[in-house]
This record gives C-alpha cells, sequence and structure tokens, in this order.
C-alpha cells in the first residue's frame, strides 16, 4: 500500500515548482501569433511587437509560406529555427526568455520575463481536502485534484467506488432481448370446446 498522502503532497510541491520556473507560466509576459512577413521585437516604441521589460531592440522573426520561422539577432545571423509542439526552440536576449509555439499549424512567439515578481508574489493555492484515511469517495466523485493542475497526482492504491447498476426498465429494454415471450390468446371455452370434439 502506498503512502498517498505523502505523494499528494510531493505532487502539490511539485506543481508550485513548475509554476515558478523561469520557463513556468507565472512570468509570461507576451504571446504574439506569427504571420507571413518579418516583425521585430524588443521594448523600444519602433518595433513591430513591444515588449513590456527587456533590451529596447532584440532582433527580428520572419516567417515564410511555408510556416518556417528564422530569427535574426539584432547584432548576429539568422538561426533557422527547428519547430516542435512539444520541444519549442527558445533564445535569450537580456531578462527575457523567448520561444516560438506551433499549436495546429500556426507559430506564435511567447516571451517570459526571468526577472519577473509575479512567482513571489503568488497567492497559496487551494486544493480539496484529502480524504480520511479508508473512506470511500462518495458516488459519482473523482478521487482526482482539480482539473487545473499541469500533471496528473499520484494514484491511489484502491479502486473508486462505483454506483450500483440499475436495473433496466421493462419499458426501455430491447424487445429482442429483454421482452417477455407473448403468450397466445386462450380461447375461454377451447377447454370444453376440445372436449366435445372427442365425445
Amino acid at each position: 500500500m502506498t503512502d498517498y498522502p505523502n505523494e499528494y503532497a510531493d505532487w502539490q510541491a511539485k506543481r508550485l515548482a513548475a509554476l515558478k520556473a523561469p520557463n513556468g507560466w507565472l512570468n509570461i509576459i507576451a504571446r504574439v501569433w506569427l504571420a507571413e512577413g518579418t516583425v521585430t521585437v524588443g521594448s523600444a516604441a519602433d518595433n513591430d511587437i513591444i515588449l513590456s521589460s527587456g533590451p529596447s531592440h532584440i532582433g527580428s522573426l520572419t516567417q515564410d509560406a511555408d510556416g518556417q520561422v528564422t530569427y535574426t539577432p539584432e547584432d548576429g545571423a539568422p538561426q533557422v529555427l527547428e519547430l516542435s509542439k512539444y520541444n519549442p526552440p527558445r533564445f535569450t536576449a537580456g531578462n527575457l526568455l523567448l520561444e516560438v509555439t506551433t499549436l495546429n499549424g500556426e507559430n506564435a512567439l511567447r516571451v517570459r520575463d526571468t526577472t519577473s515578481d509575479a512567482p513571489e508574489k503568488l497567492q497559496p493555492l487551494d486544493y480539496f481536502p484529502l480524504d480520511p484515511p479508508g473512506a470511500s469517495p462518495p458516488i459519482g466523485s473523482s478521487s482526482k485534484p482539480p482539473r487545473a493542475s499541469l500533471s496528473t497526482p499520484p494514484s491511489r492504491s484502491r479502486p473508486m467506488s462505483k454506483p450500483p447498476t440499475k436495473p433496466s426498465s421493462p419499458a426501455m429494454a430491447s424487445p429482442t432481448n429483454s421482452s417477455p415471450p407473448t403468450a397466445r390468446p386462450k380461447h375461454p371455452n377451447s377447454s370444453s370446446a376440445t372436449r366435445r370434439q372427442r365425445t
């Protein structure tokens, strides 16, 4: 039998660490869909994509007609990015972590500020109370934590209770499988008529 309360606490700690990580979700300052053409990126007002922090001029992103993206740093050579849905290409500029994400064939620039104080301002996360040891969850409930989680928590060692199976109503049952056999109507005088034919 696993120590579920401790495993659940470990999962909560890992989830909090993932949220506060430099590549987490709390320090994102921009997410912009890319279209065919070239856009400049930076915090200066003359850029196409203006960021709230970071270097004034980071460089440019060029997307061609086939969806391929090339990143050109302000003082560097062009770099053709290897796009991936599950492992997006990343590059840094000052305090910023930039990546080009791909979803359903569309590309977007996502920017994180690694010096943001947003992770430190995060209030304690609320969770449903853990079931007491040995208690069965209510019928129809789930033993998993809220769906807002970033990863799946450890599973219980005991199966979740299932609701009892409700017997099918005769009116709803399939006529080919569950209907009672049809009885032939009996004539009220059939017995006496048979006796008269034999005499």
